[in-house]
């Protein structure tokens, strides 16, 4: 097996909506997923798109940087993915929750010429203080706020098998 060397260090963040305050009352329509008030009693993620065909649906994530830590690098790419109005409170500083490993798909390390064969994704927890996503339409094109048994709806039972222990 290759080194962890030979994978991007890539940060990842799993941003919660914390269930809203007792006296907070929503009309009884079904709110849309992008809606922060919609299952004011349940717990949600913050789940984004990327723009393709294949594991699109994800948490914000992306490339560390050598001059910062892990969690400086969730914070940096939810801010670059997601927009500056996002305020957070960072719930792991200094170790991730959990790490996620794979390996690209060879046509893509051809095709972008990486240079790593996959990538490390260290996952850091966060909870939502204020804000609303506002994707870059570039690297993130939608988003939705979601629960716990919505998530796996959207992503990859690869993924789902990799994260679920860190919710």
């Amino acid at each position: 097996m290759p080194t962890t060397e030979a994978y991007r260090a890539v940060s990842g963040i799993i941003l919660r909506r914390l269930p809203l305050a007792s006296n907070f009352s929503l009309p009884n329509a079904k709110k849309p997923l992008h809606d922060l008030g919609r299952k004011p009693n349940e717990l949600l993620y913050l789940l984004v798109k990327k723009p393709r065909k294949d594991h699109a649906w994800q948490f914000p994530q992306g490339g560390q940087e050598k001059n910062e830590t892990a969690s400086e690098a969730a914070l940096r790419e939810l801010k670059e993915e997601c927009g500056a109005e996002l305020s957070t409170h960072l719930l792991d500083i200094k170790q991730p929750v959990g790490i996620y490993q794979y390996q690209f798909p060879k046509e893509f390390i051809e095709s972008n010429k990486r240079n790593s064969i996959g990538a490390r994704v260290s996952f850091f927890r966060a909870d939502w203080v204020s804000g609303q996503c506002q994707p870059d339409d570039k690297e993130i094109v939608d988003f939705a706020w979601l629960t716990k048994e919505e998530l796996w709806e959207y992503v990859s039972l690869e993924y789902k098998k990799a994260i679920q222990s860190f919710l």
